[in-house]
């Protein structure tokens, strides 16, 4: 949320008029997907000898949530001047939110799905995340082809 509340208090954002559910989306994907690069650093098992947050799996984890948030961030920013903030601010929440618990579902069906006696726990994983409207919720942000141009 610091990103767009910085810019609307830098830029004197007017309320001109409430954003429309595509700025709304995006500026949801900025909160989930900023969110989601924190919890990829936590969780980054680096192999020793590596400093935590720059093992190859990280960095290119890492490299494609943020080029997601810059497309995200690149079409909402130069149209915040003229939107009511607070909408965006109550995406945004909801974004982090959203993600936070999408990320505790991921957390529990990986502690379901291996520490069970399937065969194939990561098709386990995948099943029970399917099962998550939340998952389904933030899957939007893992996609910015809905973005107009």
């Amino acid at each position: 949320m610091a990103i767009i509340a910085a810019l609307i208090t830098c830029t004197g954002a007017r309320a001109d008029r409430a954003p429309d559910k595509v700025e709304l989306q995006a500026a949801y994907c900025i909160s989930a997907i900023r969110h989601m690069v924190d919890a990829l650093y936590r969780m980054d098992r680096s192999p020793p000898g590596i400093v935590r947050g720059q093992s190859p799996r990280y960095v290119e984890a890492e490299n494609q949530l943020s080029s997601k948030a810059l497309r995200f961030q690149a079409f909402l920013l130069p149209r915040m001047q003229n939107l009511d903030p607070d909408p965006i601010r109550l995406a945004e929440k909801s974004g982090d939110e959203d993600m936070q618990q999408a990320l505790h579902v991921r957390a529990q069906c990986i502690d379901r799905c291996y520490s069970s006696a399937t065969s194939k726990p990561e098709m386990c994983v995948e099943s029970c995340l399917q099962t998550s409207a939340i998952t389904h919720r933030v899957a939007i942000c893992g996609d910015t082809s809905w973005l107009p141009q």
